[in-house]
């Protein structure tokens, strides 16, 4: 029996939307975003300091400079006013602390009964469940291009760079969280592409996969 389904996708291809109609229909909970909330509150940190590490902003160099600046005491925001106290749990809020928070929270809603976990290494973290799920969705590049360009209310040339900036942050999350390629086959039961299959039928294709476990 299922009790946990986890959910990769290439920007466009419908993860959110899959996610959200699948738990509805099982009965399911559905997390993405809102694991960001829930990693600022546990570390006691802004849900900003917690989005620069997340799959959705993630960049290495962006870090770097980020930590540098930081422990350098440089920063225009501090300025002569400076005051370690005040800051202290954004300073110690590193990757490190990310990761270990972020893996505490999945781990905590994964042995809840029927979750569905939008990427965030989930895929990794509970690779050898046997109870568990997982799915990636990808879609041809105009197809998602098209989407995001409507569900974003954008000129499809600015929705083209939208997703090439979000598929090449979650790429680099799995990366350098987990050495691990995000197309990279073994971590799948099965891959769906929504360019071919609507959202209620990509559903129907990932419940009848569930009756095989």
């Amino acid at each position: 029996m299922i009790n946990l389904i986890t959910i990769s996708r290439e920007r466009g291809s419908g993860g959110r939307s899959v996610g959200t109609r699948l738990a509805q229909e099982l009965g399911m909970e559905c997390f993405g975003k809102e694991i960001v909330y829930d990693i600022a509150q546990s570390a006691g940190v802004a849900k900003e300091s917690v989005e620069k590490y997340d799959q959705e902003h993630y960049n290495k160099w962006n870090l770097i400079i980020d930590s540098l600046r930081i422990s350098s005491h440089f920063s225009p925001d501090y300025g002569f006013n400076f005051n370690l106290a005040n800051i202290e749990p954004e300073i110690f809020f590193t990757e490190d602390k990310y990761l270990q928070t972020t893996q505490e929270i999945l781990t905590k809603l994964g042995n809840r009964p029927g979750v569905i976990l939008l990427g965030r290494g989930s895929q990794v973290i509970f690779k050898d469940r046997k109870d568990a799920l997982h799915i990636r969705l990808v879609a041809p590049l105009p197809v998602r291009i098209s989407r995001i360009s409507e569900m974003l209310s954008i000129p499809e040339k600015e929705a083209a760079r939208n997703v090439a900036e979000l598929d090449k942050s979650r790429a680099s999350y799995l990366r350098n969280f987990y050495s691990v390629d995000v197309n990279d086959a073994q971590f799948y039961h099965l891959t769906i592409n929504t360019g071919q299959f609507d959202y209620g039928q990509t559903c129907e294709i990932i419940k009848h996969a569930m009756k095989f476990f």
